[in-house]
């Protein structure tokens, strides 16, 4: 499976103009060579690794990392948002809930 990321304006990759990044879903593989996209902050939360998400994306899209380092931010946001999804998916949900109980709990 894989996931069309509409991109609010083109980069250049393999000669031509993309409008669009195909992501498809990562493999152990990539887990292994790009690292994971995010990291569970001690204090609770999650936040995104960007070296890791840019290295992902680059991978997953098929593309250079030079192409995805002339993404908007917007854009590049948009697609760690989605790396991070197909990586943690509702993982990631029930991690911050875990953290969200912990804190909630007197002393926590």
């Amino acid at each position: 499976m894989s996931t069309k990321l509409k991109l609010s304006a083109p980069i250049p990759a393999h000669g031509a103009q993309l409008h669009e990044l195909t992501l498809r879903d990562p493999s152990g593989r990539d887990l292994r060579e790009c690292g994971l996209p995010y990291r569970l902050l001690a204090e609770g939360g999650v936040v995104i690794d960007g070296p890791a998400s840019h290295r992902m994306i680059a991978q997953l899209a098929a593309v250079p990392p030079s192409s995805i380092d002339q993404l908007t931010g917007a854009d590049w946001n948009a697609a760690a948002q989605v790396v991070l999804t197909m990586v943690a998916g509702q993982q990631l949900a029930t991690v911050e809930n875990a953290l969200a109980e912990v804190e909630a709990k007197p002393g926590g």
